[in-house]
């Protein structure tokens, strides 16, 4: 049995199978906003695609 270490990314200890948790994404670069309205138009259809994509891989 290969043995694994690292980081656990939930608290407590279990037995099964494991999956290993690959680097988290770049983050994109920073940008200014001017304009609160906006910004918050783009967060909220951001928002709500990300709903949508969870919403497929869960059906």
């Amino acid at each position: 049995m290969r043995e694994l270490a690292g980081l656990g990314v939930s608290p407590g200890a279990a037995a099964g199978p494991v999956e290993v948790m690959g680097p988290p994404p770049a983050l994109p670069p920073p940008r200014a906003g001017t304009d609160p309205a906006e910004e918050e138009r783009l967060a909220v259809r951001a928002l709500e695609a990300v709903g949508a994509e969870l919403e497929k891989r869960a059906a």
